[in-house]
């Protein structure tokens, strides 16, 4: 995209017969750290540890699953996690929870809608309800905190891919 904090975009691919658009969104990594998700991260105890801001590729494995990263920031320091799941095609239905290290809620968000405060931009017509999760977090202390991406329906398997994308906050105005 030309936009560097884009993080999905829609494939065109140009021929003598027309142009193609591929059916679903593709996401894209710039110069974010990739990370692969990685079991037993099922537990407060056992979050996998990640450096933020990067991109999370997981899967929700199985029912029940909930896929726990710990980061640190620092206070005032805003950053956006965004799941990208049904938007590519994935059977998640994700629930997204930032809490502190003691188990505290910070911010949670279960589905993208039409007029959400957390919209996303991508969803274009403004009617089209998806089940993809964002939240813009804003750490309240120098800290450790935990960000969670679970299934609504304590569903999982293999086509419960996400990617989770954390990238700074950008300024809206």
């Amino acid at each position: 995209p030309a936009d560097p904090y884009e993080s999905v975009c829609h494939l065109q691919f140009h021929s003598n017969q027309g142009t193609l658009v591929a059916p679903m969104l593709v996401a894209v990594a710039h110069n974010d750290k990739e990370v692969v998700e990685a079991e037993p991260n099922d537990y407060v105890k056992q979050p996998q540890a990640i450096e933020i801001p990067c991109i999370v590729n997981g899967r929700i494995s199985n029912a029940g699953d909930k896929d726990r990263f710990f980061f640190k920031a620092k206070k005032d320091e805003k950053f956006t996690f965004e799941v990208f799941a049904d938007r590519l095609g994935s059977m998640l239905d994700s629930v997204l929870t930032i809490t502190g290290r003691n188990g505290q809620l910070i911010v949670e968000n279960d589905d993208l809608r039409a007029g959400n405060a957390q919209q996303n931009p991508q969803n274009k017509t403004g009617v089209t309800p998806i089940s993809d999760s964002r939240v813009e977090f804003k750490a309240p202390a120098n800290g450790e905190f935990i960000v969670t991406v679970e299934d609504r329906y304590n569903a999982g398997g293999a086509e419960y891919a996400y990617c989770l994308v954390i990238t700074p906050t950008r300024p809206d105005f």
